[in-house]
């Protein structure tokens, strides 16, 4: 594989937490263990793994003098991906209509989960660039709620787009409660990308009616 283009070091200065607001793309493969023996894993991780990469490199913000600054963890069926606040949320979502699509067409389907929030990037012990914080946290949860092909996103990562009208491909689907923690939705599809389809891992919590004046 060629040399990467990312530039992890300078989000990490020596010895310390760097924090920073990131857009967090968590994704996997869907049903991973179903496809048996080591052989098939392997090739299903580096299908992703390669998809991940050359679509990251065919960007826009990939251009000389300019470096593509994130954060890759891998997960074993997955990865997640932490991107600086400088990419745009509208370029997230474009990277991650080109990796779904890929992978559907390579016969990987994923799931996804896309939140905006606050993370720490630290060294781990294996001398590797790691994040923790509820950027990240809540990126994992809101990709557990999935299935084939959705991609999920917190409404603190759509709000922006919402805001600026610039796409209509975002349907708010409501809230849904992952591991005690309330997390307001939205389904990120298209006639064309993305699962339609209500998520069925978690309902979504029932929103209570306003008492009207008068009532007992």
């Amino acid at each position: 594989m060629a040399e990467s283009h990312f530039n992890y070091e300078k989000l990490e200065r020596a010895g310390k937490f760097t924090s920073g607001t990131f857009s967090v793309l968590f994704v996997d493969i869907v049903k991973f263990t179903t496809f048996g023996d080591n052989p098939a894993l392997r090739k299903g991780v580096r299908s992703l793994q390669n998809a991940i990469v050359d679509i990251f490199d065919k960007l826009r913000w990939d251009e000389p003098g300019i470096d593509n600054d994130a954060v890759m963890l891998p997960t074993g069926d997955g990865y997640g991906i932490a991107f600086e606040a400088w990419v745009s949320d509208i370029d997230v979502l474009r990277y991650a209509v080109d990796l779904s699509t890929t992978l559907k067409t390579e016969g990987y389907p994923i799931r996804m989960g896309i939140n905006k929030g606050p993370c720490f990037v630290y060294k781990d012990l294996n001398d590797h660039l790691n994040l923790v914080g509820w950027g990240i946290i809540d990126a994992e949860r809101v990709m557990s709620c999935g299935g084939k092909n959705h991609m999920l996103c917190t409404i603190e990562f759509a709000k922006q787009c919402l805001e600026m009208k610039s796409d209509t491909n975002l349907h708010d689907i409501g809230e849904f409660v992952v591991k005690d923690r309330k997390l307001h939705i939205y389904n990120y599809y298209s006639n064309e990308f993305g699962n339609q389809e209500l998520p069925t891992v978690k309902r979504p919590v029932k929103r209570r009616r306003a008492s009207r004046k008068g009532s007992k």
